[in-house]
């Protein structure tokens, strides 16, 4: 698996030449038909490898990028059903059957619920420090008038929490910065990411993400939340013998991976769709179930925590992190299909160029910041301060002060600079929490202006661009839909003010949300049932899959999805599940490491010792005297093998059992 990660990877840049393909045991002469269909062969496949060239997508790789992938391991997914495994399957009785399926079933409740418990306590910290930095500053300038004092303390708060959360990311677990949904779909691929999904981690991203997100950062805590899930469910599974195989672990990643959208999005079929259209690699009718009842228990218990700390423990009404309200009844015309098509083309085209010119800008990290720890901490501090200076002083520079008269809900409005009983409209969007922000674009029945969103729109556009990729842990969904809702009310506010006044502006901006979210993440089906699922209002579904798909496939006619540029990028060998449609006149041996290296059934130690040092295969075949493959041996089973001395013919040790390979509890990823 891992040689064919590799010699995919390679192939796509044109790195393998035909000649080396084209290698043949040496032999002393070759009559005139062998030497004219190997000349034939090789010229074939030249021009084979450069069209496989020519058509990749531009992602060029270094031989840096290489020996990086080198140290990349696979996961050991298909059980290899030795004599050994046989044997303990014929042993197993009907009750440790039963004791095993009980406790599998256990720990996806247990994840599930210490998910949405982790989210709870996401949630709680984000409320209180949110106060200590929003709430204060305003304060601040209300009581001295001094928009200068308020800046002083929201600008030293926001580069302290930043260069907080940097400084534990970057020196003490590097791994936890970004979303982590890119390295949970590499490792649910079969890829093994050192420390991507241990307990280290999780404590760092969830401190982190609080830090960075409470900061003032253009990020969101969703794919935090995701990666904690993952990294809960894999825990537990070193709980049980049985459990610590790369297979098991590997169904429980999806199903904690679920727990954790559902416990950010209140989406618990949503998170279904997600693990099944985004992330998981491999997916059976078993693990619909597993997955289903994880993300339902998530929310569940999100729901009963968050609700009794609201003081309704009765009224479970709070179903996530994020919760934008209940839309109104009848919030479309029927011809407004077609400008929503609009807004998807919009959002594919916006997400496209999002994606590319994020890419140009991670690969410059990756030359001149990311080989410096104390450049990639300097790097989030210089992005905290533009942050917050871009969004404290724009709205006293162009923001216009407007009457609450009218205004029912005044509770997310920010005074700012102005005088009581108004306030500043980009100061609202700009100086309040995020999802009151995007609710605020979902409901306000007053019109912001052009002016207001366009001016929004451009400075979250490009500080979501620098961003995203920067080291703290940090999510993509807020952001993107707080860019996707400025567009989307800004279409819909002109489209009510000279297409027709029954038009609502806010479905336009809940349709550039989905719009943006699908250009740059190319999710479909997933967006399209989440979104509905947020909003409680089945009537959404027509303009969500009009827009999402729309935006799919305009995005897809320039680029891929961020994730997957981000996982081309971190240079990880990830397999597609289907080829591309270039590869179909590939044989196996154009992308077969060669030399095989194999064993024979009997073989020397030392010689075992020699190959395992020298090579960083996985696996090897096992062949007779004659040349027939036998089957498949690990490098984990022969490391046991000679650690515990098992010879033929003369045992040394204790007799081996298919137990004695499972992981030891020591092993559990802390």
């Amino acid at each position: 698996q891992k040689a064919f990660k590799m010699a995919n990877v390679e192939m796509q840049e044109g790195l393998i030449s035909a000649q080396k393909a084209d290698e043949v045991p040496e032999r002393d002469e070759l009559d005139e038909e062998e030497a004219l269909l190997l000349s034939q062969k090789s010229d074939d496949r030249m021009a084979l490898f450069n069209r496989l060239k020519d058509h990749h997508h531009g992602h060029h790789i270094e031989q840096s990028d290489i020996d990086q992938m080198l140290g990349y391991e696979s996961l050991d997914y298909v059980v290899v059903e030795n004599e050994l495994y046989l044997k303990e399957k014929i042993k197993q009785t009907e009750n440790e059957k039963r004791l095993n399926t009980f406790m599998k079933w256990l720990f996806i409740v247990l994840g599930g619920i210490l998910t949405g418990a982790t989210a709870f306590i996401l949630f709680l910290c984000v409320t209180g420090m949110y106060y200590v930095r929003l709430g204060i500053t305003g304060d601040i300038i209300q009581d001295s008038g001094s928009l200068g004092l308020g800046y002083l303390y929201a600008g030293g708060l926001t580069v302290g929490f930043v260069a907080l959360s940097s400084y534990v990311c970057t020196y003490f677990q590097p791994v936890a910065a970004g979303s982590g949904i890119s390295e949970v779909k590499a490792y649910l691929n079969g890829v093994s990411l050192p420390n991507v999904l241990t307990f280290k981690t999780l404590i760092i991203k969830i401190g982190g993400v609080v830090f960075a997100y409470t900061g003032g950062l253009c990020i969101g805590k969703e794919g935090p939340v995701i990666q904690s899930g993952a990294i809960i469910a894999l825990l537990l599974c070193y709980l049980w013998p049985k459990f610590r195989w790369d297979h098991h672990k590997r169904d429980f990643v999806s199903c904690g991976a679920a727990a954790g959208v559902a416990a950010a999005f209140g989406a618990p079929s949503g998170s279904v769709l997600f693990v099944l259209e985004e992330a998981a690699t491999y997916w059976s009718g078993s693990l619909l179930w597993a997955v289903m009842l994880s993300a339902f228990l998530s929310t569940l218990t999100f729901n009963i925590l968050k609700s009794s700390f609201n003081g309704n423990p009765l009224n479970i009404n709070s179903p996530g992190l994020i919760t934008y309200g209940e839309q109104e009844e009848d919030p479309y015309l029927l011809w407004e299909v077609f400008l929503f098509a609009g807004v998807g083309v919009i959002g594919g085209l916006l997400g496209g160029l999002f994606n590319h010119v994020n890419e140009i800008i991670t690969r410059i990290r990756k030359k001149l910041v990311h080989p410096y720890p104390f450049r990639k901490w300097l790097e989030c501090v210089i992005i905290a301060a533009i942050t917050v200076t871009v969004f404290y002083w724009i709205p006293h520079a162009v923001g216009r002060c407007r009457t609450n008269e009218g205004i029912d809900d005044t509770e997310d409005l920010v005074r700012y600079d102005c005088e009581e009983g108004y306030h500043n409209g980009l100061a609202s969007l700009a100086f309040t929490k995020v999802d009151a922000a995007i609710k605020n674009y979902f409901h306000s029945p007053e019109l912001y202006g052009y002016a207001d969103l366009l001016i929004y729109f451009g400075c979250m556009f490009v500080l979501v661009l620098l961003t995203y990729g920067i080291s703290v842990p940090s999510g993509l969904f807020e952001p993107t839909i707080l860019v996707g809702c400025s567009y989307g009310r800004f279409i819909g506010e002109i489209c009510y003010l000279y297409v027709d006044s029954r038009i609502k502006p806010g479905t336009f901006a809940l349709v550039g949300a989905a719009s943006f979210v699908g250009g740059v993440t190319r999710i479909t089906i997933t967006l399209v049932i989440m979104f509905v699922e947020i909003t409680n209002n089945l009537d959404y579904l027509l303009p969500m899959m009009i827009t999402a798909l729309g935006a799919k496939f305009v995005g897809d006619a320039f680029n891929i999805s961020i994730y997957d540029i981000h996982i081309e990028l971190k240079n990880i060998p990830f397999v597609e599940a289907a080829p591309n449609a270039h590869y179909e006149l590939l044989k196996a041996e154009d992308i077969m490491a060669h030399p095989v290296v194999s064993f024979n059934v009997t073989e020397n130690a030392k010689t075992v010792f020699d190959v395992l040092r020298r090579t960083s295969h996985n696996g090897f075949p096992v062949v007779t005297d004659k040349g027939k493959m036998e089957g498949l041996i690990l490098k984990n089973q022969l490391c046991e093998l000679l650690k515990r001395k098992i010879f033929v013919g003369d045992l040394v040790g204790a007799p081996v059992k298919y137990s004695d390979f499972t992981p030891s509890i020591e092993s559990i990823p802390f």
